[in-house]
C-alpha cells in the first residue's frame, strides 16, 4: 500500500511538472494565432522538450568544437582586484556555484586574471575576469560575423517567424584541455580555472560563430539567420512548413547537445524583435525599445558622448533618408579642436531631428532577388544620396537609403563630376544588390553621357569609368523636381564636415 501510494505520488507530481511545462510553452507562443496552430506548435515542443530543458540545472558542453587559446610560450599574469567584504562574500558564492555546474575547477596554474563584480540592471551581481592581458598574448582568430542588413535580405517571403536564443552560449564550448589553465583567477587565495569558454576571450566570438556555422549548415539563410546565440526561424505562409523548419533546427540542437532557453523564445509571431530590428511580414523597421532608448537620451556633454550618440543612431541611418546632412554639424564638434562641446543651434536642431526621424522612420521593404532593382541618386555641394527601391503591386517601395557629406575637394567639383560622384557612390553601397544582374539607374543629369565621351580619361575620371564598366544598367534620366527623394538626401542645407575622403 505504501509503495502504491510513493507511486501514485510520483505520477502526480510528474503530471503537475507536465503541465507547468506545457503552459510555459503556450506562453511563448504568439497569442495571435489560432487555437488550432498554437496546439500544433505545443506538441512539436512537447517533441522535442530536452531541447530547452537542462538537468538539474547544469549546463551541457558540445561534441563539435573546442576551443583553442594560442597565447605560446607567454604567461599572463595580473595580480587580484582590492574587493569589499560584500563583493569577497558574493565571489564567493558564485564560485561554489560554478563549482557545483562543473563550469569551473581548482588549479595550480601560474596565470591569473583579476575578478571584477557588475552589477546587473536586474540587481544582481555578475562576476567577471578581466582578461586584456591574456588576450595581449593570444594570436587572434578570424571568422567573419555576418551583418544584420546581410541576414534581413533573405526575408522577402517570410509569413512566421520565430525566435530562438541559446541556453548559456559560451559555456556550451569546451575549452581544449591545455588551456584551461590559461582562465585562472584567483577568490580568497584559492585559485579556479575554466573548464568551458568564458566571456571575456578574444576569439571567444570567432569560436561560437564557427560552431553556430556547424550545427546550422544547411538551415542557414534557407529558413534560418544566426548571430553568435540569438537564431531566427521564418517561414512563407505555410505553418506546416515552419513547423517543419523548427523541427529541423531542433534536430540539430539535439544533435549537437546544446539548449534554448525557452523563456526568451517567441514561436509563431508575425512580427518578431531580432538584432535592434523589428522583423515583420510587411518588412523592417528599428525595435520601438531601441527608438524610445535614443529619444530618452539627454543632449550630450562631451565628444565621448557625441560619438556614443552617432554611434548607436547610425546603426538605424539604413532608415533615414538624409542621415549624413541631418547629423553634419554633430559629426563637425567630434572633429573641433577645443576639447569640450561647443553646442550650437545647429547642433541642438541636428539632435533632434535625429530622434524624431528614427521615431517615424519608414518600413523597409526585404530585397525581391526575382525582381529588378531600381537605385535613384543625387548630388549637391552638400553631399551625396542613394535610394535602393523594387517596384510592388503597391508601387515603388525603399529598401535601403544611404547618404554622406562631401569633403571640402568634393564640394569643388563640376556639377557633372559630382553626378558622377554620386553614381559611384551609390552602386558602391548596393553593389552586393545590383552587381552580376541588370538595374535601372535613374538620376537627374546627364552626366554619365559626358563621361562616357571622354577620350583617354585619368585619374578619379578612369577610375570611375572602369567601376561603371561592372555594371549592368539601364539610365532613366529624371529632372530634378521629380527627384525628390534622393534629393533630400544630398543637398539638406545643414552644415558641412569632413567625413569621406577625396573621391571615394
Amino acid at each position: 500500500a505504501t509503495k502504491t501510494r510513493s507511486d501514485n505520488n510520483t505520477e502526480q507530481v510528474k503530471k503537475e511538472e507536465e503541465q507547468a511545462f506545457r503552459q510555459q510553452l503556450l506562453e511563448r507562443i504568439d497569442a495571435d494565432l489560432d487555437k488550432e496552430k498554437r496546439t500544433q506548435m505545443v506538441d512539436l515542443l512537447w517533441q522535442y522538450q530536452d531541447v530547452f530543458k537542462a538537468p538539474e540545472g547544469i549546463p551541457t558542453t558540445t561534441p563539435l568544437i573546442t576551443h583553442a587559446i594560442q597565447s605560446g610560450d607567454k604567461v599572463a599574469y595580473v595580480k587580484p582586484y582590492r574587493m569589499s567584504p560584500a563583493q569577497l562574500q558574493k565571489a564567493e558564492e558564485i564560485t561554489e556555484d560554478l563549482l557545483k555546474q562543473g563550469v569551473i575547477s581548482e588549479s595550480s596554474s601560474n596565470f591569473n586574471a583579476p575578478i571584477v563584480m557588475v552589477a546587473k540592471k536586474s540587481g544582481e551581481t555578475r562576476m567577471c575576469l578581466d582578461l586584456r592581458a591574456l588576450n595581449a598574448i593570444t594570436t587572434p582568430s578570424k571568422f567573419p560575423l555576418p551583418t544584420a542588413r546581410e541576414m534581413f535580405d533573405n526575408l522577402a517571403e517570410a509569413y512566421y517567424f520565430t525566435s530562438l536564443d541559446m541556453l548559456w552560449a559560451y559555456w556550451s564550448v569546451p575549452l581544449r584541455e591545455g588551456d584551461k589553465s590559461k582562465t585562472a583567477f584567483t577568490v580568497r587565495n584559492r585559485k579556479y580555472a575554466f573548464n568551458v569558454m568564458c566571456f571575456g576571450l578574444t576569439n571567444a566570438p570567432a569560436t561560437f560563430s564557427h560552431l553556430v556555422n556547424k550545427v546550422f549548415q544547411g538551415c542557414q539563410y534557407e529558413f534560418a539567420l544566426c548571430f553568435l546565440d540569438d537564431v531566427l526561424c521564418y517561414s512563407p505562409r505555410n505553418f506546416t512548413l515552419h513547423l517543419y523548419h523548427l523541427s529541423q533546427i531542433f534536430k540539430r540542437m539535439r544533435a549537437a547537445n546544446l539548449k534554448f532557453k525557452l523563456p526568451k523564445c517567441i514561436f509563431g509571431a508575425a512580427q518578431i524583435p531580432f538584432l535592434g530590428h523589428l522583423a515583420s511580414r510587411e518588412g523592417l523597421k528599428p525595435d520601438p525599445k531601441k527608438i524610445e532608448a535614443v529619444r530618452k537620451l539627454r543632449r550630450p556633454e562631451s565628444k565621448k558622448q557625441v560619438r556614443q550618440l552617432l554611434g548607436l543612431a547610425s546603426y538605424y541611418r539604413q532608415f533615414v533618408p538624409n542621415f549624413a546632412s541631418i547629423a553634419a554639424p554633430l559629426y563637425k564638434l567630434t572633429k573641433d579642436k577645443p576639447k569640450g562641446v561647443l553646442w550650437d543651434d545647429d547642433c541642438e536642431w541636428a539632435f533632434q531631428e535625429i530622434k524624431d526621424s528614427l521615431t517615424s522612420a519608414p518600413v523597409l521593404m526585404y530585397p525581391r532577388w526575382d525582381k529588378p532593382f531600381i537605385v535613384e541618386t543625387d548630388a549637391s555641394k552638400t553631399g551625396l544620396g542613394a535610394i535602393l527601391l523594387q517596384q510592388t503591386q503597391r508601387g515603388t517601395r525603399p529598401i535601403a537609403y544611404a547618404s554622406r557629406l562631401c569633403s571640402p575637394t568634393e564640394a569643388n567639383y563640376s556639377a557633372t563630376e559630382l553626378e558622377c560622384l554620386g553614381v559611384i557612390y551609390a552602386l558602391q553601397q548596393f553593389r552586393c544588390y545590383v552587381m552580376g544582374r541588370e538595374f535601372t539607374l535613374v538620376t537627374d543629369h546627364k552626366s554619365l553621357e559626358d563621361l562616357k565621351r571622354i577620350k583617354n580619361p585619368t585619374g578619379r575620371r578612369a577610375r570611375w569609368l572602369m567601376t561603371l564598366m561592372e555594371f549592368m544598367y539601364n539610365t532613366q534620366y529624371r529632372k530634378g523636381k521629380l527627384m525628390a527623394p534622393a534629393d533630400a538626401l544630398s543637398r539638406l542645407p545643414r552644415a558641412g564636415a569632413i567625413q569621406p575622403k577625396e573621391g571615394e
